[in-house]
């Protein structure tokens, strides 16, 4: 299995790749290789009309 998991202040996605009966190996695929392109193509559209999705947010209090 492979994950990848990102946010904004207002999305957060995860993206898995990997195959429930584990007959098949993933080989050299790991979260930060297709997992992150797949997070990334999906988050520059889900984000595209936002005015600045980079914009710095406070963390609440149950944080850490």
């Amino acid at each position: 299995d492979a994950w990848f998991v990102g946010y904004t202040p207002d999305i957060v996605t995860a993206v898995w790749i990997g195959d429930d009966t584990g007959a098949h190996s993933l080989g050299e695929v790991y979260g930060g290789t297709i997992p992150a392109e797949i997070w990334h193509d999906y988050m520059s559209a889900a984000t595209e009309d936002e005015k600045d999705p980079t914009s710095p947010f406070q963390a609440a209090w149950s944080v850490s």
